[in-house]
Formats: C-alpha cells, structure tokens, sequence
C-alpha cells in the first residue's frame, strides 16, 4: 500500500484527488501580486490533495505524512498569501476548506472550524446580534488561513491584530507518529498565529466576538494628505470606535469600488456608528475637509477595499504595480520624501491599533515596478526616513517577529520539519528529513 491509498483509508475516496487541475489549483496562492516571487517562486506542483470532510480525520493524514516522510501543507483559500500556500517540495496539500462547520456560540466566544470563512461566521453572528471582532478584507477568506497568514483587518480599531486578544484558543495537530489535537492559549498563541503552518495544523478557533452595531459609511474629501490622516487620527478617539478607516491618494482610490462620494485629492472613508455621524462630520471639516457622503449601503464596498485586497484592485487597475507594507507617524511627516523614494508612488492608509503600536495608521506604498535593486533602495530609504516597512516579497515566516518561537514550537509538533517545509528559517536541525514522491505525476 502507498501512502496515497492510506490518505484514501484515512479521509475518504472522495477527498483525495491526484488528477493534474485539482493539484495545480491547490498549490498557487496570490504569489502573482509580488513581481519578485511570480519570478523566483519555485513551480512546483503538489503530488496529492487531501480536502478532509471532518476534522477529526486531520489527525490520521497527518500520521500518514510522518510515517512515509511526506511534506504537508496546511491550506486555506490562499487569498491573502505570498508564496506561504504555495508545496516547495510538492507533497500533500491538505485543503481545509471542507471543515467548516460553526460548533458554537456563547455570550462571549464563538467556536469554529478552521475552514470556515469568515462571511459564513459573520452571517451567523449576525443572527443573534453579534459580529466578528476582526475580519479580513476579503471575507471569503477561512479563518485559519487569516489565522495562519494575516495581522489585522476590519475592527483593528477596537480590538488590535490577532496577537492583541481576540483569539481566544486553537486547536491544533502537529505532524508526528500518533498526532493528538492540542488546546493552544494565552501565551502559547504566539507560537502558532502567523506561523504558516509550519508549527501545527489549525482544526478549531475560539474567537471573541462583539455587539453587532448600528453602523454607516461616511466619506471625506481633503486637499492633503496630513490633513486626512490628522481627521483620522480624531476619528480613532470618537467614544464608539470605527469599524475601519482608510486615507488614500486619488491615485489609489480610483481603482476601488466606486461611488458619488469618492472626491478629491485625498479620501477619507470610514464605517462608523451611525450616532457618531455627527461628531465625525465636524471632525472632518475641523481638518479641512469636507464630508461627501453617508451611505449605509457602501459598507460592503469599504470592507472589500483596504487592507491588502486593495493591493489586488491597484495591481489589476495598474499593471506592472509593486507594493510594500509601511507603519507610522513618519509617513505623514515626511510625505514629500516618501513620495519620492520609489517611482509613480501612491499610497494606502489603515487606521488601526495593534497593542504594539496604538492608535495610528499602517498600510500600503504602491509604486511601478522597476527591478530588484530599486525597490531595496526605496526600502531602506523608507527605514532612513523612520517609515516601518515590512516586504511581502518572500514565502518566509519572521516579517512580524517572533522567530524563535515559531522554531521552538515547530521542534515540538514536527519533529522532521514536514509542515510547509521550506517556510521556516531553521535553528540548528536539518531543514527536513522528508523523501518527496515524485511517481504519482
């Protein structure tokens, strides 16, 4: 018996496939927003896809993997990754999308499936008047995939990135001879939150969850850009804090959603409670801007539009687009600078509050891409300017820190390094000890 009949024993006939698309699909991400990775990001194809129906047969494929050495990558939708989805050294692609199953809600917690996405989750929260803390731009995203790969999203205002709370407990599987599910929290969270799978397999999240809100959306158009930012600033102190903020250049918003109030050198948007409306409009025009518009129905098209789904819309309005995650005050204080540091540059800005930073604005430097040399001046001229900058551009865990944690906790739940190998700078053991099978292509 191979190992792929005993993924068959282990998950069911239906939920293995070897033929060519379903591999090909399974082993791509969103690696073509990076310039750099759709270059050198290696090809390479899975040998077999496992879509397990129930979580409780994650456990079994994974005792399959470790017993004939087989590398495994752990996978949601892959919206929001960078070469992190994408099988190295081929192998299994274990595609979660199936568990996604709600399995409870309390006064305080919701419990889910790690394939669950969250549009499914808020649509159930919404039904007994709650909402999810914090979700990503693109809401058919799973939860583990976010879990696995993202930082902060839609409600980072109130409840900070996912190191911040909100994620209450995992459950997680690691690859060894007799794999168990472990109960993952406090402290321990760090070491499997944007870890990329490389140090357990997400099965179940506890999430926190809030009261659903009585919200709109309100838009303001502003001569500048240290104008908007300031108004935003203000905004993230009304007593009912926004749901998100963006600012952005004209020459960003262009190629978001478009509506009536979307004006101006400079757009302010942001979702807020419907009884702050006023105070922010007096905010707005304190700044020197102007509100355009309020309109309840353009929720839906600012969720989709900041954060890093907007890196999607400006690639695709502008071709040849390349992008770098900046942070702080020095973006705004040095505007002419930053502006100039790359070529063609726009820019995207987040209100948010990670617990390491507070209230302030990340977000996005659009620029055309010229080559590798360019973009790496541009960065460290970022950093001389006192920018944070963090590159997208590699398929590596550690861009957020804590590296010796994800190390520590891989040792633990892959002892041979089979989870997403190749993701995972290593800390003194072999990279792998994995055999890849190459006959089932």
């Amino acid at each position: 018996m191979n190992y792929v009949d005993e993924l068959v024993g282990a998950a069911g006939e239906d939920s293995v496939r070897i033929d060519l698309a379903a591999r090909q699909r399974a082993s791509k991400d969103f690696a073509w927003l990076s310039p750099i990775l759709a270059r050198d990001l290696p090809d390479v194809i899975a040998d077999v896809v496992v879509r397990p129906r129930h979580r409780e047969q994650i456990p079994a494929i994974l005792a399959v993997a470790y017993r004939h050495r087989i590398p495994l990558v752990p996978r949601g939708r892959g919206t929001g990754n960078y070469g992190q989805a994408v099988p190295l050294h081929g192998g299994i692609v274990l595609d979660l999308s199936d568990c996604r199953t709600v399995l409870s809600i309390d006064d305080e917690f919701v419990i889910a499936e790690a394939g669950c996405t969250f549009e499914q989750l808020e649509s159930e929260l919404t039904a007994v008047g709650r909402e999810v803390a914090v979700m990503p731009s693109t809401a058919t995203s799973t939860i583990g995939g976010f879990l696995s790969g993202g930082n902060q999203g839609i409600g980072s205002i109130e409840h900070g990135s996912i190191w911040d709370g909100w994620v209450h407990e995992l459950t997680i599987v690691g690859c060894q001879p007799q794999p168990q599910p472990l109960q993952v929290s406090g402290e321990g969270l760090r070491r499997h939150l944007h870890a990329f799978g490389t140090t357990g397999v997400i099965t179940t999240v506890t999430l926190r969850h809030s009261a659903k809100r009585d919200r709109t959306a309100l838009f303001g158009s502003f001569t500048t850009m240290k104008q908007a930012a300031h108004a935003g600033q203000q905004l993230m102190d009304l007593p009912q804090l926004p749901r998100a903020i963006s600012v952005d250049d004209e020459a960003a918003y262009r190629h978001y959603p478009q509506h009536s109030g979307m004006v101006g050198a400079v757009l302010l948007r942001t979702i807020l409670d419907v009884d702050q409306v006023d105070a922010a409009r007096a905010i707005v025009v304190a700044a020197g801007g102007q509100v355009t518009a309020t309109d309840v129905k353009a929720i839906g098209a600012i969720s989709r539009s900041v954060y890093n789904h907007t890196t999607v819309m400006v690639a695709r309005g502008r071709p040849g687009t390349t992008a770098v995650q900046i942070r702080g005050n020095a973006i705004i204080d040095h505007e002419e600078d930053v502006r100039r540091v790359l070529p063609e540059v726009c820019i995207h800005l987040d209100g948010n509050a990670p617990a390491g930073y507070g209230k302030g604005f990340s977000g996005l430097l659009f620029s055309q891409w010229i080559d590798d040399a360019t973009l790496a001046r541009g960065i460290g001229a970022l950093r001389e300017l006192g920018v944070r900058v963090v590159s997208p551009h590699t398929w590596m865990v550690g861009s957020h820190g804590g590296l010796e944690h994800y190390q520590a906790a891989s040792a633990q739940h892959d002892p041979l390094g089979l989870l997403n190998p190749g993701k995972l700078p290593a800390s003194g053991r072999p990279i792998s000890a994995f055999v890849t099978t190459r006959a089932i292509r």
